[in-house]
């Protein structure tokens, strides 16, 4: 029995494509790797982070909130055109975070999660490795929490199942008699088959492979390191734009 509830449940979408079930609480994941840069610009002092859909919609949010607001994202892995900085949370420092406190980002993949956990209107949580044990202490108060993986292109995406997986293990060893759903059970047995070691495991992924080829292979390495920071960034909304912003528990 869990410490609040008789009935904990865990449900993992594989692909924001996919139906959303009932839960009280969405952490979304893109592993490689929007969510784990959102979780460093935090880490490193960042105060807000306003995902959107595409780099036009970017660029006018930012002419909105003003020059000094980061740019951030990447389509085929790159910076678009003009923008500050990519998708690499290795290209971040404590400096820089400090000095622009709120960026914008677009991604391929991770922020149309994000943005469809948004319109459930439930609370969301930015997940990765890199905050893995603190994300999962902050679903305690809650009996339905679900993982929504950012996917590839509409699709799953084996990265993010073992991502998904790797918390889905350690959400069964914090509240344990947790009851899984199907994309739960998916995502924990493929773990399983290949733990302990997650960074080895995704290096089968298409995602790596691309990744490597475009010269980020120290960015996989990043997005695997566990328990990092305890940050847990939490999505709220400013200024009529859903934005992130830490969590204040």
């Amino acid at each position: 029995m869990s410490l609040y509830f008789s009935k904990r449940t865990l449900s993992v979408v594989l692909s924001p494509e996919k139906p959303l079930p009932e839960v009280d609480l969405w952490l979304v994941l893109d592993l490689l790797r929007a969510t784990t840069t959102l979780v460093t610009f935090f880490s490193l002092g960042g105060k807000r982070l306003y995902p959107v859909a595409t780099p036009e919609e970017a660029r006018e949010l930012q002419k909105i909130l003003g020059e000094k607001v980061l740019l951030m994202g990447e389509r085929n892995s790159l910076p678009p055109e003009g923008f500050d900085l990519g998708n690499s949370p290795r290209d971040l420092s404590k400096e820089l975070c400090q000095n622009h406190p709120e960026a914008v980002m677009t991604t391929t993949n991770g922020t149309r999660a994000m943005l469809k956990a948004a319109a459930s209107r439930r609370l969301v949580l930015a997940a990765s490795i890199r905050n893995a044990s603190a994300v999962i202490r902050a679903c305690t108060p809650f009996s339905r929490t679900g993982i929504l993986c950012a996917g590839r292109y509409g699709k799953a995406a084996l990265d993010d199942t073992l991502g998904a997986g790797y918390l889905t293990d350690l959400f069964c060893r914090t509240f344990p008699g947790a009851v899984l759903e199907d994309g739960a059970r998916i995502a924990l047995w493929s773990w399983q088959r290949q733990a302990p070691e997650l960074e080895r495991a995704i290096h089968l992924s298409e995602h790596v492979a691309i990744l490597r080829g475009q010269g980020f292979g120290e960015d996989i390495s990043f997005c695997c390191m566990p328990d990092q920071t305890r940050e847990v960034p939490r999505m709220g909304n400013e200024r009529g734009h859903p934005c992130f912003e830490r969590n204040p528990s």
